[in-house]
């Protein structure tokens, strides 16, 4: 079952590598997970996808940094003014979301969907690297 999700997930970002930006995450030199953003319209939507058991089970902030990138990529991008960050499937996601500002809400095609001129803007390739984001983010310990 691990083998086909991860191969469905796999072939998914594959199929959107012409118009994404991949972002990998690395401790002690082993990839331990990545995450994949593309942009349609005027919204951004954040995947991330864990790479070992062990960042699997302990999360490893993998989520909260592809956020993080995913709100400064949003912050930078004209005509981008929503970010999907996935599905809310349980209260303590939901909880994290509201925690950080999300709104949460089921009516998010009507928000997200094309301008009332029916203009379809299409999918695009000018996302901002990781690099180019973090280089002018200051991160506090």
């Amino acid at each position: 079952k691990v083998l086909l999700v991860s191969l469905i997930r796999f072939f998914a970002a594959k199929a959107m590598l012409q118009q994404t930006t991949l972002d990998e995450f690395r401790v002690d030199g082993e990839l331990v997970c990545w995450s994949s953003t593309v942009v349609k319209g005027k919204v951004l939507r954040a995947m991330w996808f864990y790479q070992t058991k062990h960042s699997r089970e302990k999360k490893l902030f993998c989520w909260y940094i592809a956020l993080v990138l995913s709100v400064c990529r949003v912050g930078s991008m004209d005509g981008v003014t929503f970010l999907d960050s996935g599905p809310s499937l349980n209260e303590e996601t939901k909880k994290a979301k509201e925690k950080f500002g999300f709104i949460l809400t089921d009516d998010w095609k009507s928000m997200c969907m094309p301008d009332k001129a029916g203009e379809d803007h299409g999918f695009r390739s000018d996302i901002p690297a990781a690099q180019t984001i973090l280089k002018d983010m200051r991160l506090e310990e």
